[in-house]
């Protein structure tokens, strides 16, 4: 994932169900830069999660799956160094 650092944030939604149509309806989404799972865990990079967080719980509820956990997390002063310099603060 390329993250423009400070423009997106990165959303987990734990899911039950069809999590590939969970990922395609997230995808979908305006606002959404990419979305992709790993077991029943979606991750979507977006912009302004505050404001898509509503839309991407819709449209995983419309595929008929079901979200049983939510994590937004905005990037940090060590996501920054990471971007920037490659590698994180305790590699040092």
């Amino acid at each position: 994932l390329v993250v423009m650092i400070g423009e997106q944030d990165l959303v987990r939604l734990t899911v039950t169900g069809d999590v590939s149509a969970a990922v395609r309806a997230c995808a979908d989404l305006d606002g959404v830069a990419s979305a992709d799972a790993d077991g029943e865990v979606v991750t979507c990079l977006v912009a302004e999660a505050s404001h898509r967080l509503a839309p991407l719980l819709a449209a995983v509820a419309a595929t008929h799956a079901t979200v049983t956990g939510v994590e937004v997390r905005e990037p940090d002063l060590e996501d920054v160094f990471l971007h920037l310099t490659g590698r994180a603060l305790r590699d040092e």
